[in-house]
């Protein structure tokens, strides 16, 4: 053995102690390791007021992210409550990774009583995502009924807006097969008082497309077709109704023997 290729290379072959070495190494890592076992996060009097508060942004978002997480997975909401209480949060605040805010997250999944319990904490139940879905969009899309008749009964608001990708949450419920959601919906829209209730309804059959109808006959959803087909022959008043969705080809082909 020797001491290094430079040595070796200049033919200087001095013998080195390989068990000197090893000790030597020994001593080193345990040296090493007792210092980190010394090491200790800062004390907040150790930082100043920029770190401070980078530190705090830090913890808000982990924090949010837990909130979103655990109301997507329908943690019981009196958990949810001590959480924003304990730590502060905003309710509404969204998670980063998915641009879901405890409301949506707790609505898209179909988990009812956490979506009661966020809704006493006071969140705001029209705040969209970054896609422009609201909670009632999300209820209403994803097929969860239970869900969408709480969120109905918050407010005025029975067709909610378009996404920004211009798609409407009944549209979504029909391409999905999601016939108790649709059905929801419309039974809310028509059983409003007076002429509101037309103008519901036909403001909600107004945002399906006949491509929503299409791809619903294409997938085989008849269930969903059928509920729509039955609001579409129903009573409009004075009014005339509007043009039928399920009376393209493609979809009465579909319904044929069913």
């Amino acid at each position: 053995l020797y001491s290094s290729r430079f040595e070796l290379q200049r033919s200087e072959l001095a013998p080195i102690d390989s068990e000197a070495q090893l000790l030597a190494a020994i001593s080193m890592e345990r040296a090493r390791l007792r210092k980190r076992s010394k090491w200790r996060p800062p004390s907040p009097d150790d930082l100043d007021d920029e770190e401070l508060e980078l530190v705090g942004t830090v913890c808000e978002i982990s924090l949010t992210s837990e909130l979103v997480a655990s109301a997507a997975a329908g943690a019981d909401s009196r958990a949810l409550c001590c959480l924003v209480r304990e730590y502060n949060l905003d309710p509404n605040a969204q998670d980063m990774r998915t641009g879901h805010t405890a409301l949506q997250a707790a609505a898209a999944h179909g988990h009812t009583e956490t979506v009661a319990g966020l809704v006493e904490l006071g969140v705001d139940v029209s705040d969209v995502d970054p896609d422009g879905r609201c909670a009632l969009w999300l209820a209403c899309a994803r097929g969860h009924p239970n869900v969408l008749a709480l969120l109905l009964d918050l407010g005025p608001e029975i067709a909610p807006p378009l996404d920004d990708g211009g798609k409407s949450c009944a549209g979504q419920a029909l391409r999905l097969g999601h016939d108790g959601s649709l059905v929801a919906l419309l039974n809310r829209a028509t059983g409003a008082e007076g002429g509101a209730g037309v103008a519901a309804a036909r403001e909600l059959l107004g945002q399906i497309s006949q491509d929503d109808a299409a791809e619903a006959a294409t997938l085989g959803h008849f269930d969903a077709l059928r509920a729509l087909r039955r609001y579409e022959q129903g009573s409009w008043g004075a009014e005339a109704p509007p043009a039928p969705l399920v009376g393209q080809r493609v979809v009465l082909h579909g319904l044929q023997g069913r």
